[in-house]
């Protein structure tokens, strides 16, 4: 146990409303709990407001035939410190996308897809605003993944790992978009069973890439695929949430849940834009369909008081009742991490007489375990257990068996003794028929010996028996036994 008790923030998330953050805000500062516009161009600009940066934007499709190209473009914006903007198919530069150019006072602009994607009108309407255009768009979009992993590395990125995606499923890649993004890690796309060329020619020319983090099951990527990239580590679950879920896990050392962020994972739009937010945070970000899944329950039982709760996109394709769902489970890991705090803070040999039934509750002990005729002697436990060694769950509810089997295992005792001594307490030539079936059983004879037309018969062999002759269970049990014979003997 530590002497020392944290002092636990108030849980203060519930309450917070839609506030507006100032231009530039340092990332550090509080964000608010949903980052929304009318569409997903509009969400992108209240995500870039938050990043504080300037100067440098990535211009992606908004469209779902063209969104694929960016969503390798995460780790490229971080390492540019340049936020994701959003271009729908229309010939026009979107008019927030434009304003918010300017307002960051962008002079180069990365775009994710071809003309095709993105019209030769958009990238003239950029140029004539004095924007550099810096084209990424490939044949297709592993190439295009490819180039952006290029363009990193031509900017002076150092690149000794690759993340890989299945390129036809947008959830993989961005289940690890975010860690990928703070970890400078080119996230490339993928076929299933063959490599592209662009992607193979990639790994051949650049030999410091010597690991590998595979996104998503043999469905989506194969055994032998997964074999031809260096050092490769696969993650993945059943469905793209659960794999989702799987990466949370998988990376859990290098991410902090003081701010963690939530998309949908079926629009996946947000959460493109939302990956160089979320990486500035060392966070990563939870898929959801619209609805509580695993990987939100996870989060929020890593979640502090103090942690952020963030939504990408508005509350049609990221409900309030998944937030508040989240809010809700941390209240209660808040609760219990205070309830682990209270009992772990009990220094060695001292007074535990606070601790009560509902502190080991709140600790996440099964409440079928936590016994009040027990609690003294959890509190004895917890007053003489070494440090740390009431610091979690498991550790308190091993506690809790183990004092609940000495109890049972005492209280056994207690009612095998007492029966013993009844029975051998019978002085010789006494009378010994008060002593039952049941006196027999809990002196520890087998059940299955003590027979009830015997009984008269034990009863006689009692009070027949020598002083001392039945003060032990295996007296007991070899007189019960001899009884026995005797009686089938007849």
């Amino acid at each position: 146990m530590r002497s020392v008790s944290k002092v636990l923030a108030s849980l203060t998330i519930a309450g917070m409303a839609l506030g507006s953050v100032p231009f530039n805000a340092l990332a550090s500062e509080t964000l608010p709990p949903r980052l929304a516009g009318v569409n997903a161009a509009q969400t992108a600009v209240q995500i870039a407001e938050q990043t504080g940066w300037t100067g440098k934007a990535i211009l992606a499709s908004s469209a779902s035939y063209g969104m694929v190209d960016a969503l390798t473009s995460g780790p490229l914006a971080s390492f540019l410190k340049a936020p994701i903007l959003l271009q729908g198919p229309d010939a026009a530069l979107d008019e927030d996308t434009k304003a918010e150019l300017l307002k960051l006072d962008v002079d180069t602009v990365y775009v994710t897809s071809g003309t095709a994607v993105i019209s030769q009108a958009v990238l003239d309407q950029l140029t004539a605003m004095n924007i550099t255009v810096v084209p990424l768009g490939g044949l297709d979009r592993f190439e295009t993944s490819v180039n952006i992993a290029n363009k990193m590395i031509e900017l002076g990125a150092s690149i000794n790992k690759v993340a890989v995606a299945y390129g036809w499923l947008n959830q993989d890649a961005l289940s690890i978009a975010s860690i990928a993004s703070a970890q400078t890690e080119p996230i490339l796309l993928t076929q299933k069973d063959a490599m592209p060329d662009s992607v193979q020619e990639f790994l051949t020319t650049n030999t410091s890439v010597v690991a590998t983090d595979v996104i998503g099951g043999t469905a989506v990527i194969s055994d032998d695929l997964k074999a031809e990239f260096p050092d490769a580590t696969r993650y993945f679950g059943n469905t793209a949430y659960d794999t989702n879920l799987e990466v949370l896990k998988a990376f859990d050392a290098v991410l902090d849940f003081d701010n963690v962020f939530v998309a949908n994972g079926q629009t996946a739009i947000d959460a493109l834009a939302g990956a160089p937010l979320a990486a500035q945070f060392n966070a990563g970000i939870i898929l959801t369909n619209g609805t509580a899944n695993e990987g939100t329950a996870y989060v929020s039982g890593k979640l502090t008081a103090s942690s952020q709760i963030t939504a990408l996109g508005g509350t049609a394709v990221v409900p309030d009742s998944v937030l508040s769902d989240m809010i809700a489970a941390q209240a209660a890991a808040v609760a219990k991490a205070a309830a682990i705090e209270k009992i772990d803070g009990i220094a060695q040999d001292a007074d535990a007489t606070s601790i009560t039934v509902q502190d080991l509750l709140g600790a996440g002990v099964s409440t079928t375990d936590v016994l009040e005729a027990n609690l003294e002697a959890y509190q004895t436990a917890i007053s003489t257990a070494a440090d740390l060694d009431l610091d979690s769950t498991e550790k308190i509810q091993q506690m809790v068996t183990d004092v609940n089997a000495a109890q049972a295992a005492a209280e056994a005792e207690a009612i095998r003794a007492a029966a013993i001594a009844k029975i051998d307490g019978i002085v010789l030539g006494e009378d010994a028929s008060d002593v039952s079936l049941q006196d027999l059983i809990n002196a520890g004879v087998n059940v299955s010996d003590v027979l009830e037309a015997n009984l008269e018969a034990y009863q006689t062999a009692i009070s027949a028996a020598a002083d001392l002759a039945l003060d032990s269970t295996d007296k007991i049990q070899q007189m019960v036994t001899d009884v026995n014979a005797a009686q089938t003997a007849e």
